[in-house]
């Protein structure tokens, strides 16, 4: 079907039926028309062919990997070197740069580099707007990223990824900072809204609401001390008296990253969500 094997494929097909329907109606209007990239990718949008994959379209050239661009009505270049297949992708929310790495809102990078060094992958890749560590946990092969996009633009990384690993967005695994979750607290949701976090505004925005996300509470552990200002504290680190649990918090985020990646979503959720 259309949405499995992709537009140019879908084109190949159909020249090939024009090839073998002899003079008559090979060279028929009808049939030509259906033989362009531009025209399939309208019959998909109307659902005649199946629905478009999340990962878009692309076709192999050389080592290259060209992308079907809508507008242009052709491939262009733009899906770079070939990614190797991956099962999954985990993405931690954060913003990038020295400053910003020890922070609350960044625990979504801490949470990945703890993963990465699980599956022994180094960040090497740069791709997608993202860091990228690319391994294997238990045989499950998956890329690690750190959306180098700065947080209140992480959509446009996240549909990069997507578009690079040519996944599904049911295949991500996004963990992000919590602020209605106190310290220690760590929550796994197979779908739903934004809430209030920005970064997670922006990938919903991108790719709609049909992903796994791994929420990490950042809020103070103490119910009667107050946030006052919301920004000012979570571009801020962790207090000293709070380290040692928020280093408890990120380790235990990161085994509910291994156990959603491994066994599945709704396992990881009986085991961490109580």
């Amino acid at each position: 079907t259309a949405d499995v094997v992709g537009l140019d494929t879908m084109a190949h097909v159909i020249k090939t039926l024009q090839d073998n329907l002899g003079p008559e109606q090979g060279n028929d209007p009808f049939f030509a028309s259906f033989a362009t990239p531009p025209v399939l990718q309208k019959l998909l949008a109307a659902g005649a062919l199946g629905q478009k994959t999340g990962a878009g379209f692309y076709k192999k050239v050389g080592k290259d990997i060209l992308r079907y661009d809508a507008e242009k009505g052709d491939y262009v270049p733009g899906g770079g070197k070939a990614a190797p297949r991956v099962d999954r992708v985990v993405v931690g929310l954060g913003n990038p740069g020295e400053g910003y790495a020890s922070t609350r809102h960044n625990v979504g990078f801490q949470v990945a580099s703890r993963l990465a060094k699980r599956a022994r992958a180094e960040f090497a890749v740069k791709a997608a707007d993202s860091r990228i560590a690319e391994g294997a946990i238990d045989g499950v092969r998956i890329a690690i990223a750190r959306p180098q996009t700065f947080m209140n633009d992480s959509g446009r990384a996240v549909r990069k990824l997507l578009d690079r690993y040519r996944i599904q967005p049911s295949d991500l695994l996004v963990v992000f900072d919590e602020v209605d979750l106190p310290l220690g607290k760590i929550r796994l949701r197979e779908k739903g809204g934004p809430g209030t976090h920005n970064g997670m505004r922006s990938i919903v925005s991108a790719i709609g609401e049909d992903f796994p996300r791994l929420r990490v509470g950042v809020a103070p552990a103490d119910p009667l001390r107050e946030i006052g200002d919301l920004v000012a504290y979570v571009l801020t680190p962790f207090d000293a008296d709070e380290r040692t649990a928020a280093e408890t918090s990120l380790t235990r985020a990161a085994e509910a990253a291994e156990v959603a990646l491994r066994e599945g979503i709704q396992p990881a959720m009986t085991k961490f969500n109580g």
